[in-house]
């Protein structure tokens, strides 16, 4: 028998191997397989880039475990760029698992020794209620918080100083699975102080986040594939791109035993009508 009819009685249980090798090692490794990237995902790396330096951002980390993982990529390349600029970041959660996420992002990026909690970037912790909850902090911060997550005074902090409401932002980002957040921060921060807002949120929430971009949301990113572009843009390997790299190989794998199964079906169709 020759080796292209050979592939024709494969074990199944090898193609489920290799299915699992090619998938596996490109998660545990990421390669940073090309991939084309979007417009979504090309404004919204303008948009940080367009902060000016010393300008302070709001970061809502507004998920909690389950849309995390669809979330993340974007998520944490996005706050990977802001700490690679020369902007501070107040972190803030309206989600209840919001300070569970925060740690793990905080523990995943890699902070410039320049950067110091406290000066640099801050995390207010949790706070209850949603989009009223929303709306007192983009009001008044002090009023509102009078310690962050971790019990210290905002007073001792000097970022926090000179911070007092979202007309101190030059930019506010949500990282949500939840559409009453998304549309929590359009009509609680956008509509009566006009400020600039930009969204990451579940592949599900497209079409209740569209209708805000451009006019309401200066940035978009939705779903798993713009955070692996986000990756891309900022040049570091993260989840996002595994995942990407993982599916090109699987697909790759897949394509050559198509290719090969049916050049073994030909080879064999052709050495039997020959033996008539």
């Amino acid at each position: 028998m020759s080796f292209i009819a050979k592939f024709e009685e494969v074990d199944r249980r090898i193609v489920y191997l290799l299915m699992i090798i090619v998938v596996v090692i490109p998660l545990l490794r990421p390669i940073g397989l090309p991939i084309l990237t979007g417009e979504r995902s090309r404004t919204f790396h303008k948009v940080i880039e367009a902060l000016p330096a010393g300008s302070v951002v709001w970061y809502g980390v507004d998920t909690g475990m389950g849309g995390w993982p669809e979330l993340k990529a974007a998520g944490i390349s996005v706050a990977q760029h802001l700490f690679w600029r020369p902007v501070k970041i107040m972190f803030v959660s309206f989600a209840l698992e919001g300070p569970m996420i925060y740690e793990l992002l905080i523990r995943t990026v890699s902070i410039p020794p320049d950067k110091k909690y406290g000066t640099d970037y801050v995390y207010l912790g949790f706070f209850a209620g949603g989009e009223t909850a929303i709306a007192a902090v983009g009001a008044d911060i002090h009023k509102l918080a009078k310690a962050d997550h971790y019990g210290t005074p905002l007073t001792d902090l000097p970022m926090m100083k000179d911070l007092e409401s979202i007309k101190d932002f030059a930019l506010a980002i949500t990282v949500t699975p939840a559409t009453d957040i998304l549309e929590g921060y359009v009509r609680q921060l956008v509509a009566p102080y006009g400020a600039k807002y930009a969204i990451i949120c579940l592949g599900v929430m497209g079409p209740a986040a569209e209708p805000f971009y451009p006019a309401q949301a200066v940035g978009l990113m939705v779903g798993a594939r713009v955070g692996a572009e986000y990756e891309l843009l900022i040049g570091r390997l993260g989840p996002g791109l595994a995942s990407m790299d993982a599916q090109s190989m699987a697909h790759s794998l897949a394509l050559i035993f198509i290719v090969l199964g049916n050049l073994g079906y030909f080879y064999l169709r052709k050495v039997k009508r020959g033996a008539r």
